[in-house]
């Protein structure tokens, strides 16, 4: 065996050299050998330390990948690091480290609190299969609130209370300590810093000693496991301000308007003016509100009106709302209202013409002036009277004036009483009804409504209800509010029944409209005029008719003439109607249309002739409209160009194959809404055309329609099947002049023959 091995040893080198030289001189091809496959284990551990982390740090993280096995060797090559939450480096090349292991570092910067997972993966090598493995990192993270009480708003030289709170919002505990520092952009807080405490939480005062806008911020120092964090607030500090109030001392009368000046000035350093809005308030008066103008003191101004009602002295009070550097305020002062009653009272309430009436005014001070009164009361009738005096000078010691009222006429009257007025005192007014009987007149037109030019007959009755016997002579006057003749314009009073008299007379207007007659009794020896309270007449305009005809277009674009008739259609006095004639379509934009101006015909009838042009190829309505004139109403007549058709088709139930059937087509006209008002659907003329898809043959392919009813036409061709099964027969139909296209289509089922 020793032998053999000498023998290996000896010859080995010699056979490797010939080997060599054979390869070089390509007498020997040599095999390539494959590329082995890695097949040692692997795994990978990553760890960042267990300490809690805080955002924004940097922290190291040891990646080891050991092989395991009889042939462990150092892995060797490189390894990915991936992170959520935060930024990582991308990978690390290994390094020998002790025996069969290779460690790597890499850097990890959280970014977003609580549990971060990193993973590291090793990617292998030739001879070392690739593994991974993944850590958690703590990191923690706080967020601090601020929060002052008031909240946003707070008076110069008070407190708010300002608490600082300290929220653990990643993987420490929520258990927070340390301590809040606390700064101002200006004087006011009662301490710079407090240790945070239950609730995480700790406060400090704050009392501006200007105002302005004060910001506060709160600084948490963080603790072993907590990182720091801040926050800030924003105060307006209100300063004290004065508001007073001046509407002035003159004696102000109900509904005047009186100005009130405001002044709302500013107290204390770097004291600046207010703004805002004034409200003005009082007891009876009308409430304003106005805004603050700024002066160059530390001063606002408002100048607010202020409308007293009721008399008296009535309280005044301005608020200022105050602004977000200046506290509200509010002032009070008076107005002195003065206001005058005015009463008269008369010593009967009804009396009869020729008799008098005592009346008598009285003033009386409402207000907040002396009780002593100057000025004048003046008297005057809604009706015909007499007053005795007319005015009289108000006297100092008992305001009362006194007349007497002597009526005219036998109706209602009213008796009105008007003081002046003084320096001191407003105007008043009083008033006073009376019941005054003497001759009445009632007056009844009939017909109401007549025609123009036709007469209304009037007729006026008067009696009397007051002194003096019943029988009464004298005229009527008959007076019109609009244009119309009577006949006779006055008339004799005629007795009726010893209880009065009547008359009477024609009324022919002369225009449309409303017309308000009234009457007038002169009067006789022994008794008083009278006069009614009116009748009325209206007269309507008189009605009209319009027609109109046109010719067909002949094509989209072509010009169209038509001709309008309006005709007056009273029963009498008709007259030709003036103005013009407009046309109209029920499809917007379908033609051009131009107004054309009524010409009389006869002495009731007028017309006019106007072109259009058509936009449109298809079933229409067109109005024409008359508008009316001054004694003539409106009308309008419409009609369609184009009527609307349905088409049908009938050639049995079925047929077999080389039967010869007969196809009747059906065309019928009809109208859809809205309906004309002239005119009506014609039979349809012209072609009918007959087509299919089914295996056969027409003997004519068309058909000539006829009249077979008001609005029907049909005709009829014959049709031969050559094959079995269902054969649609289809109709068309149109256009015509006077009717739309239309089809229709039936099946035809044809069996073997």
């Amino acid at each position: 065996m020793q032998v053999l091995r000498l023998l290996d040893r000896a010859v080995r080198p010699v056979l490797l050299s010939l080997v060599v030289a054979l390869v070089a001189a390509g007498c020997l091809v040599v095999p390539a050998m494959a590329a082995a496959e890695p097949t040692i284990q692997t795994t990978t551990t990553v760890n960042c330390g267990g300490n809690v982390r805080f955002p924004d740090k940097e922290t190291s993280c040891l990646v080891r990948v050991r092989s395991a096995g009889a042939e462990a060797t150092a892995p060797t090559g490189t390894v990915k690091l991936a992170a959520e939450g935060g930024k990582i480096s991308a990978g690390c090349t290994l390094l020998k480290f002790i025996g069969p292991e290779s460690v790597c570092s890499g850097t990890y910067t959280t970014r977003v609190a609580g549990q971060q997972t990193i993973s590291a993966g090793y990617v292998g090598s030739q001879t070392h299969l690739p593994s991974s493995g993944k850590t958690t990192v703590a990191v923690s993270d706080t967020a601090t609130v601020l929060t002052c009480e008031p909240e946003s708003t707070v008076d110069v030289g008070k407190s708010s209370t300002c608490t600082a709170e300290v929220k653990n919002l990643g993987a420490a505990s929520n258990n927070v300590s340390g301590t809040v520092s606390f700064a101002s952009n200006s004087e006011g807080l009662d301490r710079s810093s407090c240790t945070l405490g239950e609730g995480n939480a700790c406060s400090v005062k704050f009392t501006p000693q200007v105002s302005g806008t004060h910001s506060i911020t709160a600084a948490y120092g963080g603790d072993a496991t907590h990182p720091a964090s801040s926050a800030e607030v924003v105060i307006a500090a209100r300063g004290i301000t004065q508001t007073t109030v001046n509407c002035g001392s003159a004696l102000r009368f109900p509904n005047d308007e009186v100005q009130c000046l405001v002044r709302i000035r500013s107290v204390g350093p770097e004291a600046t003016a207010a703004t805002g809005l004034v409200a003005i308030k009082a007891e009876g008066g009308l409430v304003a509100e106005c805004k603050v103008l700024q002066l160059p003191f530390p001063e606002g101004l408002a100048v607010c009106p202020y409308f007293p009602v009721e008399a008296g002295v009535q309280a005044v009070t301005a608020e200022y709302t105050g602004d977000e550097t200046h506290q509200p305020g509010s002032a009070q002062t008076t107005v002195r209202v003065s206001s005058t009653l005015t009463s008269m009272s008369c010593d009967r309430e009804s009396l009869a013409v020729g008799e008098s009436a005592t009346c008598t005014a009285e003033v009386r001070n409402a207000g907040a002036a002396s009780d002593s009164f100057s000025g004048t009361i003046s008297f005057k009738s809604e009706n015909e009277g007499r007053l005795e005096p007319s005015s009289c000078t108000v006297d100092r010691e008992n305001n009362v004036c006194t007349v007497k009222y002597f009526p005219e006429v036998g109706v209602d009257h009213r008796v009105i009483a008007t003081y002046s007025g003084d320096a001191t005192h407003p105007a008043g007014v009083a008033e006073v009804p009376l019941t005054v009987r003497g001759p009445s007149i009632k007056l009844v037109c009939t017909p109401r409504d007549p025609d123009l030019g036709d007469t209304a007959s009037c007729v006026a009755r008067v009696v009397n209800r007051g002194l003096g016997a019943k029988s009464l002579t004298g005229t009527v006057r008959f007076e019109s509010s609009s244009d119309g003749r009577f006949s006779p314009p006055v008339c004799t009073l005629l007795p009726f029944l010893n209880d009065g008299g009547f008359c009477s007379t024609t009324y022919t207007p002369e225009v449309v409209g409303a017309h308000f007659i009234h009457a007038v009794y002169s009067g006789d020896a022994t008794h008083p005029r009278a006069i009614d309270s009116s009748d009325l007449v209206f007269v309507p305009k008189r009605p009209t008719t319009t027609s109109w005809s046109c010719e067909r277009p002949q094509a989209v674009g072509a010009n169209t003439q038509c001709t309008a008739h309006v005709r007056d259609v009273s029963t009498s006095h008709g007259t030709a109607p003036t103005g013009f004639i407009g046309f109209e379509s029920d499809v917007e934009g379908s033609a051009q249309f131009t107004s054309c101006k009524l010409a009389a015909v006869n002495s009731v009838e007028s017309t006019c002739t106007n072109t259009f042009v058509t936009l449109f190829d298809g079933s229409q309505l067109l109005t024409a409209v008359y508008g009316g004139d001054a004694t003539h109403d409106e009308s309008t007549a419409s009609r369609r160009f184009i009527y609307p058709t349905t088409a049908e088709v009938d050639c049995g139930d079925s047929a077999v194959v080389g039967e010869l059937k007969v196809c009747t087509a059906t065309v019928r006209a009809h109208d859809v809404e809205p309906r004309p008002t002239e005119g009506a659907p014609t039979p349809p003329t012209g072609l009918v055309r007959f087509r299919t898809t089914g295996t056969g043959t027409f003997e004519q392919t068309s058909c000539s329609l006829s009249p077979n009813g008001p609005d029907t036409s049909t005709c009829s061709v014959s049709y031969r099947p050559q094959a079995a099964g269902s054969h649609p027969i289809s109709v068309a139909y149109g256009p015509e002049p006077e009717h739309d296209l239309s089809f229709g289509t039936k099946d035809l089922l044809v069996r073997p023959g």
